[in-house]
């Protein structure tokens, strides 16, 4: 497994960018701060997950990315340039530290 963790991590040269939740204005949308540019590995392919509401959905789009990248429930990715809600996060540990980050849209 853990040859498959370097090589994937080696393959995480396409662009994206993060967008941090910070609150929610006072109409109640979503506000955050400005994107933060990662690279990640990108997988399209449809996997039914169990999303953080606990409810089984189709996620058509997997990222792969540094385990060290700080991601939350309630942030957003951009990716090809379509800014999307993330349904889940599964994390792989190595040495007891996050190694790769594996985000479900």
């Amino acid at each position: 497994m853990v040859t498959l963790l370097k090589s994937v991590k080696s393959w995480c040269n396409l662009p994206a960018r993060v967008r941090t939740f910070t609150g929610y204005d006072g109409t109640g949308k979503k506000t955050f701060n400005n994107p933060t540019n990662i690279l990640v590995y990108a997988e399209g392919k449809m996997e039914v997950i169990t999303n953080f509401d606990g409810k089984q959905v189709v996620s058509n789009t997997q990222l792969y990315m540094d385990g060290t990248i700080a991601l939350q429930p309630l942030d957003e990715i951009i990716f090809e340039d379509v800014s999307r809600t993330i349904q889940h996060i599964g994390t792989f540990y190595r040495n007891g530290v996050a190694d790769l980050k594996v985000v479900y849209l």
